[in-house]
């Protein structure tokens, strides 16, 4: 079952993300662009529907949103024409490989609810690649550990409806001390730090 549910979810993952996931995520947006001042160059890595990425461009000078996945920047793509932001630049782009992007390019990185989904080698990778391409870096992502509460019961099970590697990688984010070890490995300092969503989500602005 939990393979079949995988198997949909990657199959639907734009669909799914612009109609159920990003309605949720809306304060955690609202959260993540309150912390960047206003006029500023941003990329928003792993941006999927690019919900967060309209959310920054309200005060921002410029975003560019980066995805992987096609299907994503597609979605992403069609909400801009519909919205008529013109602010906002899409493109499909590895997060290991950021080359095509010039060093201190961006006043600020953004990446949210994504470093969890990768290994641990993979998301000390992407850091890597943001702490060169810009000045600061916020992340946001699940608490380390997560709350005692219903909401944590209500992430565990959402992340296991992922399945497979997703899920692993997950598992081995809580146990590897979440964004806080992350930031002890790559020497960055946080300078600004809130928590969201009754405990669960953890934003971190750091340099």
């Amino acid at each position: 079952m939990q393979k079949e549910w995988a198997w949909i979810l990657k199959m639907t993952e734009g669909t799914i993300y612009k109609f159920i996931i990003d309605p949720m995520l809306s304060g955690l947006r609202t959260a993540t662009a309150g912390m960047i001042p206003d006029q500023l160059h941003i990329i928003d890595i792993a941006c999927g529907t690019g919900a967060l990425a309209f959310e920054l461009s309200k005060n921002a000078a410029h975003v560019t949103a980066i995805d992987a996945s096609e299907s994503m920047i597609i979605t992403a793509n069609q909400a801009k024409n519909k919205l008529g932001v013109q602010n906002v630049t899409f493109r499909v782009a590895n997060a290991t490989d950021l080359s095509p992007f010039n060093t201190n390019e961006f006043d600020v990185a953004t990446i949210s609810l994504a470093i969890h989904q990768f290994d641990t080698q993979t998301g000390l990778q992407i850091l890597e690649e943001l702490k060169r391409i810009a000045r600061e870096i916020l992340i946001v992502d699940y608490a380390s550990p997560l709350p005692a509460n219903y909401y944590r019961h209500l992430t565990l099970f959402i992340e296991w409806l992922a399945g497979g590697d997703h899920f692993r990688n997950f598992k081995t984010y809580q146990e590897f001390g979440g964004i806080d070890t992350y930031l002890e490995q790559l020497e960055l300092n946080a300078i600004n730090k809130s928590i969201k969503g009754k405990g669960i989500f953890s934003l971190v602005l750091c340099k």
